[in-house]
């Protein structure tokens, strides 16, 4: 550890110093950028700042001496701080430039570019993929691009057209997914106090809680779920997250397999996926496979890689009775 006066000799060349600042992403957030500057060898001085415990103390400097006219309180404005190696009596706004002044280290004359990054940067998923399609689709149309709201976006994900209303298919979806994984976890069928307590919370309008029983009703004696408790393991909402170095998309692909059902744990054998929807109550059964195909192929590709020797993709409308289902 350095005291204050202390010098330090022949710094090292490749010692770098970064400053760090935030900055606005153009995106509605802030991003960490990140400036890096090169230390050319030399000799650089230890100045200890102080400051009492008593709240309005001043800060003091403490360079042993050897920085004369630095030693002492600072003053409260920046502009008054003595320059380094100046006497402390002259004036810091004449013209006069100090010509026994130095720096206490030599910046060097190569500066890294700043850059910026992003915890999400790079990171994709499906509902990510589904809204770059409906900006196609609407600039096909002529209708220009237009940002989509994040009601929109799990709207699209889960296979139901958005609206506005107080019946859009987001809420009811989210309640279905809760009680169908609990369902799951507890190998049970549905708890009826359980599924009034979450829709209050999901804050369901009476036509939506009528419809959430229906559903629920009818995946519990679906054969579908039969099926799915023939395996020996059962596991409800298995989040992924899976390089991508192929992917124009991004390098990471990320989201959450509603019902995987396989032998055992290991990653072998053949894997059911499971996928609920609710709403596309106006889709055909051959619109339905068209609009979910994408995305059981990018679940089946996902555990293909894990090492399974083969994947059933259903996905089932449980308001329709519709069930699409892949083999790969």
């Amino acid at each position: 550890e350095l005291a204050a006066g202390e010098s330090v000799v022949d710094i090292e060349p490749e010692l770098g110093i970064e400053c760090e600042d935030r900055v606005n992403d153009g995106m509605g957030g802030t991003a960490i950028v990140r400036h890096r500057m090169d230390v050319t060898p030399g000799v650089a001085r230890v100045v200890e700042l102080v400051r009492g415990e008593n709240k309005g103390d001043s800060w003091r400097a403490i360079s042993r001496g050897t920085l004369a006219g630095f030693d002492g309180e600072l003053p409260e404005a920046a502009s008054l701080i003595p320059l380094l190696g100046t006497d402390a009596s002259v004036d810091v706004d004449s013209d006069i430039a100090s010509p026994t002044g130095f720096e206490l280290y030599d910046m060097g004359r190569r500066q890294v570019a700043a850059y910026g990054w992003r915890e999400r940067e790079g990171v994709y998923s499906y509902s990510s993929l589904r809204a770059e399609e409906l900006a196609a689709e609407r600039a096909a149309h002529g209708l220009g691009e237009e940002p989509l709201s994040e009601a929109q976006r799990e709207a699209e994900a889960e296979g139901s057209a958005y609206t506005r209303d107080s019946d859009k298919a987001t809420s009811l979806g989210s309640a279905f997914h809760e009680l169908a994984q609990t369902m799951v976890e507890t190998g049970q069928l549905h708890d009826p106090a359980r599924l009034e307590a979450l829709a209050r919370t999901w804050h369901l309008s009476e036509r939506q809680v009528t419809r959430l029983r229906a559903a629920v009703a009818y995946w519990e004696t679906s054969e579908l779920r039969r099926e799915a408790q023939g395996y020996a393991l059962c596991r409800a909402e298995v989040p992924f997250f899976v390089a991508a170095p192929d992917s124009a998309h991004g390098a990471y692909l990320e989201g959450a397999i509603d019902l995987l059902c396989t032998e055992d744990t290991s990653c072998v054998g053949h894997a059911l996926v499971v996928d609920y929807k609710t709403g596309d109550l106006d889709l055909t059964e051959d619109e339905v496979y068209e609009r979910h195909e994408r995305q059981a192929r990018l679940y089946a590709d996902v555990l293909l890689a894990r090492g399974f020797a083969g994947v059933s993709c259903a996905f089932i409308c449980v308001e329709t009775g519709v069930i699409a289902r892949w083999e790969y």
